[in-house]
Order: structure tokens, then C-alpha cells, then sequence
């Protein structure tokens, strides 16, 4: 057992012994939070770099490629507003694209639609790969053909990637965290402790008895 962890289930026994006085919560000078408070400023806490974390790296690349593409959304709206087939769709490119196809049993999609479709990915193409763009001229053939290219090894991998990302995105959580936002203008330690609490209850509560 750590000297930490000695000192806090030693303290943390005798503040238990106080008797209640009807508080609710914790005041910042109080022991737990002041523990907790500590965590972050550990060895090997402390060299841990935010900037560097593999989900954040991740986030980046993301939203690198969004604000890129993001301007090119309004023709896959397009693109679905020329395909009415029914059912519903809006927002997931290949769970729209999969839902089309089965709607179609196997008849061609009308040319509006094919129309609507490579403007799009043609778009796409032109904010991920201009110099392909550029190199294809006003070669229909070409610029179909880069289109295509930048769906199948661009777009789609890209989107792939995003929903694996965000498979276990927790929204409860997601909002628990957020409010803990107003103990950081109060205290580090506060909110640094109701943090811990929500994120890693079981790791806490396992170190220090509390």
C-alpha cells in the first residue's frame, strides 16, 4: 500500500469520526477533495500530456477532414431529397446509401439521383484531393473517375472511422462531467474530486474508503 493511501484511510477514519453536521457535500478545504486534489500532481500523472492522447490525436484528424467536407453536406441533402422512395434517412451517409439500395430492388437509380450522387462525392473530391481535381481538367471521365476514388479510400474509411470512435460514446456521462464545469471556478481540488467520483468511482472508492 502506498504512504498516500496509508495517510488517506488514516485521516479519512478520523474525519468519519466527526460528528454530522447536516452539510451537504464537500467545502474546498475539506480532506477528501484535497486528496483528490493530488492525483493529477503524481509522477506519472504529471507527465502525461493531454495534447498527445490517442483519442485526442483522433479527435483532431476527425475534424480536420469534417471541416473540409462539412461544406459539401448540403448536396448529399440534395442528393437525398431526389431519391424519394420513402423511409427515412438524414444523417448517415452509409446507413442511407445501404437503405436506398434495398428500396431499390435492383432497378437503376434514376438519373437525378446519380446526378445529385457524383456531385456530391465530386465535391468531396474537389476538398480532398485538389490536385487530382485539377490534373483530371473538365475530363467528365477523369473527374468521375477521382470522385470515386476519394469515396471509396477518402470518405468512407474516413466515416468508418468516426462511428468506431463514437461507438462507446456515453451521454449520461458526457453530461455528468460537463456540470461538474462550475467546482473548477470554486476549487482544482472540487473538481477534480467530482470528477474522479463519476468517471472512476470503483478505482477511487477502492483506494481511499470513502
Amino acid at each position: 500500500m502506498s504512504l498516500l493511501s496509508r495517510v488517506g484511510r488514516a485521516l479519512a477514519a478520523k474525519a468519519m469520526e466527526a460528528p454530522k453536521t447536516g452539510k451537504i457535500g464537500y467545502s474546498p478545504d475539506d480532506l477528501v477533495p484535497r486528496l483528490a486534489g493530488l492525483i493529477p500532481k503524481v509522477p506519472g500523472c504529471e507527465q502525461i500530456k493531454a495534447a498527445e492522447m490517442p483519442w485526442v490525436k483522433r479527435s483532431e484528424r476527425f475534424f480536420e477532414t469534417w471541416e473540409k467536407v462539412a461544406p459539401a453536406m448540403p448536396k448529399y441533402h440534395v442528393f437525398l431529397s431526389s431519391h424519394k422512395t420513402g423511409g427515412t434517412f438524414g444523417g448517415n451517409v452509409q446507413f442511407d446509401m445501404k437503405a436506398m439500395g434495398r428500396q431499390q430492388e435492383g432497378k437503376v437509380m434514376k438519373e437525378q439521383s446519380q446526378v445529385a450522387l457524383a456531385e456530391f462525392y465530386l465535391d468531396v473530391a474537389y476538398r480532398l484531393r485538389p490536385e487530382s481535381i485539377d490534373q483530371a481538367g473538365s475530363d467528365s471521365q477523369s473527374l468521375l473517375q477521382v470522385a470515386r476514388i476519394c469515396a471509396e479510400e477518402d470518405f468512407e474509411p474516413w466515416l468508418e472511422d468516426a462511428r468506431d470512435f463514437v461507438a462507446d460514446y456515453d451521454p449520461k456521462l458526457h453530461k455528468q462531467l460537463e456540470d461538474t464545469s462550475p467546482f473548477y471556478e470554486v476549487s482544482n481540488d472540487l473538481f477534480w474530486w467530482a470528477n474522479f467520483d463519476i468517471a472512476a468511482p470503483a478505482v477511487l472508492h477502492c483506494t481511499w474508503p470513502w
